[in-house]
């Protein structure tokens, strides 16, 4: 018995000088995985990083493993495939930023031993999920779906394990087998159930397969699960024992995991929840660094929070000294308003007056106006002139007052307008910086509602069609409460009598300020889902002991908005006005309620859902940072199936999309291929697919980290300095800076019109922005409007616009009625046209 144990310490010692797997500072040696390819690693111009193996390919219906080629021909492959076994990511090659890195270090592989169907019925398409199990301690659950012929249930087992995908395939039964071969993300899978199935299905006799679930726990960055583990492998094997100054290592790994949350929630303004982290955060074990990083963290915020006293205190100070009179009744309503906003994401704007607070050559009265200023126009921009301050805090208070009254009360704006010139403070300039540092112009009065009580990310979630319309179905409807401290408002837009109401739901992030600005996703269901389903999949499971989501957009501090922008009994995607004023009005209405980035605004969909994303993205392109659309398509298998999309597909050349589909949803991928490889074979086009290998038609929430990894650098392009744009319908009639009246009869086509008649084609526009301060557009309608802004003309230069070969040279200069009735209709406080001109063309019709 000696002897054997000898043996296998030896054999243990062995496999622990074969191989060594370093992981930032921790380094576990244990026998490699089976050899595979190595990795290539991009670096997208997004900022998105895949890796996986690479090949290219020509089309998007190609087999990255036989790409076509004629005899002879030097094939053009345009588009990289990247195969990391979970998915296969799509992108056009002048997207990679640098040379891919192939140094990835090969992943752990833990196999499962299953019986898996090498012969049955071949699984080619997922049909309509009905119910999915959950994995039992085996890894085996069953699959329900709708086939051809009926509902079918396919045993499914895991039978490959990595840090990125876990293995799926169809297991042998005495009766009917079903070949498939799925991935599903390892992140999906529920912590207790992982470690079950790896317990059972590895020896937990050997060493070795106890080390390699740590490794493949460390690689999936699941630090605390790998501590447990490396713990119990030690103690059941002491041979071990030498391992135990990694436990130190992994505690360390786990403390700095915690601290990038801390840093991504401070980054998310979400302040207070990062101050109680920081006091209640554990400091035993954890490296010095990270010490030195947890008390820096901790300094700023008493820095920050010394700074806002100060603020309070200076304030009172100065005004004691100022003389009694009105002025400083004036001042001291003004310094008592802007204190209501001071906190940690506007104490910025009160830099100037901290930095001059003990300059001796300024009086209180200077000082004063610094500090108002300041948080009126925002950092940097202060002024000591307490004359034009005050001036500029009556603007604010006259510009809000105008935004807030309707359309059929211009009487009453024309009499603000009119004070807001005569005052000094109510140039063109000034009411720009007024408004982009500005809390919203109307309150966020929605009703409030309790959370959703079924998750779309839990185990049995249906992702789609049949299945979704059962858990629809099962799904009971929120109750209205008078408090909603997770920040969940229902919202009814108002709109003129006759119409159809325009409503939406709002998840608010934690901490939510209205003195910041945040990025917002605009989420629309798909057949049989709801906009509560919808917000969950973005923001994640409500928890009550937290008393917040637990989701990805409340962990980066996103904004989702929902609207019921279909109708109920609606079946699919009709193309039609309705539904894009459904979204639009949302939007704007929004915007005017919620303190939101509007160039971080993000449409999505699942679904139907995502077929309408993908047709508001063509036609309103210069509204969005990115578009998402979910197991999309882009027209419908009849003759009378609307083509806008197709036939406008350049339109979205200026706006990223990110496409997720599964390999098995029918023949979607084949459908859209002639889209897709438009955008995917041709430069300029920032666009990512991303197939889901053997699976269906699903929400795919194991995508979303990937998802806002991608959205962390977009920025909307509001001024491209040219553009293209096509359009067949009288409401898709704006585009950046250029509005369309008058369209020709011949490029219009509603969407009950198709098949459209012979010659019927789009009418097209192109915009560019020329050297000396100029201005270039052709285009086929009879009526355009040019709207201006200092980021496309210079105004204190002649300007020249030239429509259709025709200069025009009218001396524009900035119109501040132009700018609050552009902010007062769109809602969008940060980007402000400041002159508009409109003419007839000669062209179009009506």
């Amino acid at each position: 018995m000696n002897d054997r144990w000898q043996a296998s310490r030896a054999m243990v010692a062995q496999r622990l000088r074969v191989f060594c797997y370093v992981c930032g500072s921790i380094m576990l040696v244990t026998v490699a995985a089976p050899s595979a390819a190595r990795s290539a690693e991009f670096l997208l111009k997004n900022g998105l990083l895949v890796s996986g193996d690479a090949s290219k390919i020509s089309s998007i219906g190609e087999n990255p493993l036989a790409p076509k080629a004629g005899a002879g021909e030097v094939d053009v492959a345009p588009i990289v495939v990247v195969d990391n076994e979970l998915t296969r990511t799509f992108f056009n090659t002048w997207m990679v930023a640098s040379p891919p890195d192939r140094a990835a270090p090969p992943v752990e592989k833990i196999r499962i031993r299953q019986r898996v169907a090498t012969s049955g019925k071949q699984i080619n398409i997922v049909g309509p999920i009905l119910s999915i199990t959950p994995f039992d301690k085996w890894g085996r659950r069953t699959f329900s779906m709708m086939s051809g012929g009926g509902p079918i249930q396919v045993m499914q087992g895991i039978t490959e394990i990595t840090p990125i995908s876990t293995r799926v395939q169809g297991l042998q039964l005495p009766g009917q087998s079903y070949v498939w071969d799925m991935r599903i993300a390892t992140s999906s899978i529920p912590r207790q159930t992982l470690s079950e199935i790896l317990r059972t299905g590895l020896d937990q006799g050997d060493a070795d397969a106890r080390l390699s679930v740590v490794r493949l726990l460390l690689q999936s960055e699941r630090y605390r699960d790998a501590l447990e583990e490396l713990q119990d492998a030690i103690k059941q094997f002491p041979e071990l024992a030498d391992l135990k100054k990694q436990i130190l290592q992994l505690r360390q790994l786990s403390s700095q995991q915690w601290l990038r949350e801390i840093r991504l929630r401070r980054d998310a303004g979400q302040h207070a929840l990062v101050v109680r982290w920081l006091q209640d955060f554990p400091t035993d074990d954890i490296a010095e660094e990270a010490r030195l990083e947890l008390r820096e963290l901790l300094s700023e915020y008493e820095r920050k929070a010394q700074d806002g006293e100060r603020v309070r205190q200076l304030l009172k100070t100065n005004i004691e000294q100022l003389e009694a009179g009105q002025q400083r009744d004036r001042v001291a309503q003004a310094c008592e308003d802007i204190l209501t906003g001071l906190n940690f994401n506007t104490l910025g704007r009160f830099a100037d007056f901290l930095r001059l607070s003990d300059d001796p050559n300024m009086i209180p009265e200077q000082k004063l106006s610094l500090a108002i200023s300041g948080s009126l126009l925002g950092a940097g921009e202060a002024t000591d002139n307490m004359a034009v301050t005050l001036s500029l805090y009556d603007v604010r208070r006259l510009v809000r007052e105008y935004l807030n009254l309707a359309t059929d009360q211009s009487l009453e704006r024309q009499q603000i307008l009119d004070q807001i010139k005569s005052l000094e403070g109510g140039t063109p300039a000034m009411v720009a910086k007024l408004l982009s540092n500005m809390a919203p112009q109307w309150p966020m009065d929605g009703i409030a509602v309790a959370p959703a009580k079924i998750s779309v990310t839990r185990e049995q979630a249906p992702p789609a069609n049949d299945g979704e319309q059962q858990a629809a179905a099962d799904t009971p409807e929120p109750q209205d409460t008078q408090l909603s401290p997770e920040g969940y408002f229902h919202v009814q837009v108002p709109v003129k009598e006759g119409s159809r109401p325009v409503g939406y739901f709002v998840q608010l992030p934690p901490n939510y300020d209205p003195g910041r600005r945040y990025p917002t996703v605009i989420t629309l269901h798909g057949l049989g889902t709801t906009p509560h389903l919808m917000v969950d999949w973005w923001a994640g499971a409500y928890s009550d002991r937290m008393r917040m989501r637990l989701g990805q957009a409340t962990r980066h501090g996103y904004i989702v908005i929902a609207p019921e922008w279909a109708d109920s009994s609606q079946k699919r995607y009709q193309f039609s006005v309705e539904e894009h004023r459904q979204v639009l009005f949302t939007v704007r209405d929004a915007c005017k309620r919620l303190a939101i980035d509007t160039d971080r605004i993000f449409l999505s969909g699942h679904d139907m859902g995502g077929d309408a994303a993908w047709d508001l993205a063509v036609s309103h392109p210069d509204s969005w940072a990115g578009v998402i659309p979910i197991v999309a398509v882009s027209q419908y298998l009849t003759n009378d199936a609307p083509m806008y999309i197709a036939r406008c597909w350049e339109n979205v050349r200026a706006l990223p999309m990110y496409f997720v589909a599964g390999q098995m949803d029918g023949d979607k991928m084949s459908r859209n291929a002639r889209e897709l490889d438009r955008y995917l074979t041709k430069s300029g086009f920032d666009v990512v697919v991303v197939e889901y290998r053997g699976r269906g038609h699903e929400h795919f929430q194991e995508e979303i980290q990937h998802i806002f990894q991608w959205m962390k650098s977009q920025r909307r392009i509001l001024f491209p300095r040219e553009f293209a744009a096509a359009s067949m319908r009288t409401w898709n009639n704006y585009f950046w800076w250029v509005s369309l009246a008058k369209f020709p009869d011949a490029s219009l086509v509603p969407p009950t019109g198709w098949p459209a008649a012979r010659g019927a084609k789009p009418v097209e526009t192109t915009g560019a922005v020329r050297p000396n301060n100029s201005l270039s557009i052709s285009t086929g309608v009879g009526e355009i409007a040019i709207w201006l802004h200092p980021d496309l003309v210079n105004f204190d230069r002649p300007i020249t616009i030239t429509i259709n070969g025709r200069d025009h040279r009218e001396g524009w200069q900035p119109d501040l009625a132009v700018m609050l009735e552009d902010v007062r209709l769109r809602g969008d406080r940060l980007n402000p046209f400041w002159a508009r001109f409109q003419t007839q063309t000669g062209r179009g019709g009506r």
